[in-house]
């Protein structure tokens, strides 16, 4: 695992724009962002600049300043995504396209757009984007979506706070606002679907890497969905009431998702949207918001603690389950999605 410095200087040397947050003490916390890349935090560390950076940043694809026709990973230890990504209103296939891996297209948008800093301290950075997306039914909407990213104290850690040794231990703990909000004419319904926030995580895996998922218990469905790019072995996955354990000792990790709570295994997790019931509220004006909050993203030394809390008023159909093309590769088909409409508000809480 590199350091945070040597992460820091080769994105520099590539001609990278970054944004640093740092607690403004030589050994202490920071965090790397970088704005043309969505806001992306890049990597981050909880012994300043010779401390180990916890982010896994894609090298040789940054180096070869390519851009690649599907999607280009460069890396990130927090992302900003949306969904759906298959079925009728995935964002990610032409209408009409057969929806396998050959068809799949992540929008410039969540790729190669730059976001627009509107405001950056040494704490907190906030971004702004607009852009304007198609899904697979030939609906197009308009979406402002706001970012902000803020590096805490570790006395603002709910988490923390609930653990005696906290103050023995090196953290890095941040927290990011995301909210996306329709700017079209027509409102979000059943009938056109609609984006859902999706936060993704990549990590270095290191032979005793540990992530901790705390999570609450109101919800449905499985708690944890693990075969989301292939089944992970059993070994390293552990759910306990309340708690769920995920040994990142592997290079090529699948990918690990739930309704609940979901995290980073080696390579990236994906967090879909809690289910919520049905609600016959209707606003006025043809405008949507959803908000998601991933606060506190701790980083220890050799461990990364995270918890999710999510609470949802999300009116939207049931959902529906989309069967892959026959073409489609198995391990990478985009997951099932149902549409959300009209109004959408959800916060998700991660310390």
């Amino acid at each position: 695992m590199r350091n945070y410095a040597e992460e820091l200087d080769f994105l520099k040397s590539c001609q990278i724009e970054t944004l640093e947050l740092s607690d403004e003490t030589p050994a202490g916390a920071r965090v790397c962002i970088v704005p043309q890349w969505q806001g992306w935090v890049m990597t981050s560390t909880a012994r300043g600049e010779r401390g180990a950076g916890f982010g896994w940043i894609n090298r040789p694809l940054i180096a070869s300043k390519s851009t690649l026709p599907h999607f280009n990973p460069v890396g990130g230890e927090e992302r900003f995504w949306l969904g759906p990504e298959g079925g009728p209103y995935s964002f990610y296939f032409a209408p009409g396209a057969a929806q396998n891996y050959e068809n799949w297209r992540v929008p410039a948008a969540l790729d190669t757009l730059p976001f627009e800093v509107v405001e950056a301290s040494k704490r907190k950075v906030r971004l702004m984007q607009e852009v304007e997306l198609g899904n697979a039914s030939g609906h197009r909407f308009r979406i402002g979506i706001d970012r902000s990213i803020k590096l805490l104290r570790p006395t603002e850690s709910e988490f923390l706070r609930k653990i005696p040794a906290a103050g023995k231990l090196d953290t890095v703990i941040y927290r990011s606002v995301n909210r996306i909000t329709n700017l079209g004419e027509q409102v979000w319904t059943p009938q056109s679907g609609a984006p859902s926030i999706w936060m993704l995580g990549m990590f270095p895996p290191t032979t005793s890497t540990t992530v901790f998922i705390p999570y609450a218990n109101p919800g449905s469905g499985e708690i944890v969905r693990s075969d989301y790019f292939g089944a992970m072995p059993a070994n390293r996955l552990r759910v306990s009431p309340g708690l769920v354990c995920i040994a990142s000792t592997e290079p090529s990790a699948p990918k690990s998702a739930s309704r609940r709570a979901a995290t980073p295994a080696a390579a990236a997790a994906t967090i879909p949207r809690p289910a919520a019931s049905p609600s016959s509220a209707t606003p006025a004006r043809p405008r949507a918001t959803a908000t998601w909050t991933a606060a506190g993203a701790i980083r220890m030394t050799r461990s990364a603690a995270m918890s999710s809390t999510p609470t949802t008023t999300v009116p939207r159909r049931p959902a529906r389950s989309w069967v892959p093309s026959t073409n489609s590769r198995p391990r990478r088909r985009p997951p099932s999605c149902s549409p959300e409409h009209r109004r959408l508000t959800s916060r998700r809480s991660t310390t």
